[in-house]
């Protein structure tokens, strides 16, 4: 959400679901309970976040208030065989995670040269 100049944009997030739909994947959003906040100044659940991102609610998920995000995700995504796309390493959370570590599970995304780029496996 914050890879288009360290600044709050759903712009990247849609461009990420986009390519990640069409190599075949099937999409899931995960944000902190203050993403809202950060877009629009106020509150938004995951029906009013998946509306912005034209993806059905139940592909988006809002961190209820209190919770750190990054464990949810990983517990998630460790529990489900999902992969993780972010600019986030987890440094400080992978090694509770081991099969996060397998080749293709944490994916590298950011924006470069005006648009998304991510080190997805070779199709």
């Amino acid at each position: 959400m914050h890879w288009r100049d360290n600044t709050p944009d759903l712009g990247p997030v849609i461009a990420t679901v986009d390519i990640l739909q069409a190599r075949g994947y099937r999409t899931g959003v995960i944000f902190d309970a203050n993403a809202g906040y950060k877009l629009t100044d106020r509150y938004q659940d995951d029906a009013q976040l998946a509306y912005l991102l034209g993806l059905p609610a139940t592909d988006v998920f809002v961190v209820p208030k209190g919770q750190q995000a990054d464990p949810f995700l990983l517990d998630f995504a460790s529990k489900s065989d999902a992969i993780v796309v972010s600019n986030d390493r987890f440094r400080d959370r992978i090694a509770d995670y081991p099969a996060l570590s397998a080749p293709g599970r944490l994916i590298r995304g950011g924006w470069q040269d005006g648009k998304v780029n991510l080190t997805l496996p070779e199709a």
